[in-house]
């Protein structure tokens, strides 16, 4: 007889923690990044194998909330011992392969399964679905759709922008593609277009908008960046929906910020949105001084916000975390941005983050106070 093996997800702090349990008992235990102080700092984005066992079998009632309950599936940490347990062994009722979702402490930021029913759901782990490219085919595009009506008629599911996602993030958060795929299948004439052109047309009808079209506002996009480098703006030929991409614009990019002193690697800049859905701005970045934070990316994104509140759409701004090099880099941006959506009445309805392949919701503004973010200040 095989012993039932539950796999536990849930947050500390800023780490992803996975624990996998058999008999009741902690047998391997997961983190990104790594809690041992002395190991080697992982790359984000996937999930760690930790050097820290002990610690987590010594300390987990400690890390995790006591009681999480789903229906009538339960799992708690035993925080004191008792016969046949000992501290830090799980106690479970009716629970087998189970994903829990995230429960955060120390925190007022909420993650509900559904955001307010208005632009973000949020899969929670007890369905169990594992997500994956695979998905995005026309024979799983139903068995999506069904999924995501389960959850909330009018939502979309998303994800980090990262390619190469690993347990537990690629099973958490159905990706873009796959939203536009269902978006493709529910009228035959948007077969070939793009999402941001989709969605430009979409609101071009109900709200009238100017710009028509994808290329257009890759244009804006692209004058905001290289607003901050003046020299981009010469390299810049051909409009395309990947505009920082190719590696004549990279080269360009480069020679720009070598010239302002900014060691800074913009990996890619994407604008896009299925219809109906949030618009997305995904700025998948590598940061290589804190330099660069101070006197780029917070200013990138306030003139993104901005364009987003002039356009009038309701925003998400997703900055990828991944390529972050240093913990002490990502910390300072997060919060740097934290702030910003926080104290900044214009910021956009939702500011978004991608961290370790999990959205973090900062702030949900249900009417806009003003039209424009232009002059703030991060």
């Amino acid at each position: 007889m095989s012993v039932p093996i539950d796999i536990l997800i849930d947050r500390y702090q800023d780490r992803t923690i996975v624990l996998i349990i058999k008999n009741k008992k902690i047998e391997q235990a997961y983190c990104s990044p790594c809690l041992d102080s002395e190991a080697a700092e992982p790359t984000y984005g996937a999930v760690f194998e930790a050097k820290c066992t002990q610690l987590f079998l010594d300390t987990a009632s400690a890390i995790f909330t006591p009681l999480t309950q789903t229906g009538s599936q339960k799992s708690y940490f035993c925080k004191k011992k008792e016969k046949g347990i000992k501290t830090g062994d799980i106690r479970t009722v009716q629970l087998q392969k189970h994903f829990l979702p995230f429960e955060r402490k120390e925190s007022n930021v909420s993650m509900p399964p559904v955001f307010k029913g208005r632009y973000l759901v949020y899969l929670p782990f007890e369905k169990g679905i594992h997500i994956s490219k695979k998905w995005a085919t026309v024979q799983n595009v139903e068995e999506i759709r069904s999924t995501l009506k389960s959850i909330s008629p009018n939502g979309w599911i998303l994800r980090s922008s990262s390619e190469n996602l690993k347990f537990p993030a690629d099973m958490a958060l159905i990706t873009a593609e796959a939203n536009h795929l269902i978006a493709l299948s529910q009228n035959k004439d948007f077969k070939g277009y793009h999402p941001l052109e989709l969605a430009l047309q979409d609101y071009g009808h109900q709200k009238k908008l100017s710009i028509t079209s994808s290329t257009e506002l890759d244009k804006q996009v692209r004058s905001i960046i290289s607003g901050f480098c003046p020299d981009l703006s010469q390299c810049i030929k051909a409009p395309s929906l990947h505009p920082l991409s190719d590696l004549d614009y990279d080269s360009q990019l480069d020679k720009a910020l070598e010239y302002q002193s900014i060691q800074y690697d913009f990996g890619s800049l994407h604008c896009h949105q299925v219809p109906h859905g949030p618009f997305f701005i995904d700025i998948d970045c590598k940061l290589t001084s804190l330099h660069t934070i101070d006197n780029l990316m917070l200013k990138v994104g306030v003139e993104i916000m901005r364009l987003i509140r002039v356009l009038n759409l309701s925003g998400i701004i997703l900055i990828d975390f991944l390529r972050l090099p240093l913990s002490y880099q990502r910390q300072k941006l997060h919060q740097d941005m934290r702030l910003l959506g926080e104290t900044d009445p214009a910021s956009p309805q939702i500011l978004g983050f991608t961290k370790a392949g999990y959205f973090e919701i900062i702030r949900d503004h249900q009417t806009p106070s003003l039209p424009s973010i232009r002059g703030s200040k991060p």
